[in-house]
């Protein structure tokens, strides 16, 4: 099988698993393709590795205040 064989969502399907979020049938598709070609097994490591990388290449942000959680702690309940 050659990397024109593969599905066309291929990358998506790597990267819904490095996620975790893949769908069952995502997930049947993705073994199927594994099993057809056992050396995409490194390249899916490698998008797990790159993805553990993710967090450290990000600035620590404060989590945003919504504007209705803003206006609810204003109301005059609240003050």
């Amino acid at each position: 099988m050659t990397r024109s064989d593969f599905p066309e969502k291929w990358h998506d399907l790597f990267a819904g698993y490095a996620l975790g979020n893949l769908t069952p049938a995502e997930q049947a598709e993705l073994a199927q393709l594994l099993q057809a070609t056992p050396d995409l097994q490194q390249t899916l490591r490698e998008y797990e590795a790159a993805l553990a990388q993710l967090p450290q290449a990000l600035d620590p942000q404060a989590p945003a205040r919504s504007e209705e959680h803003t206006s609810e702690l204003q109301s005059p309940m609240y003050l």
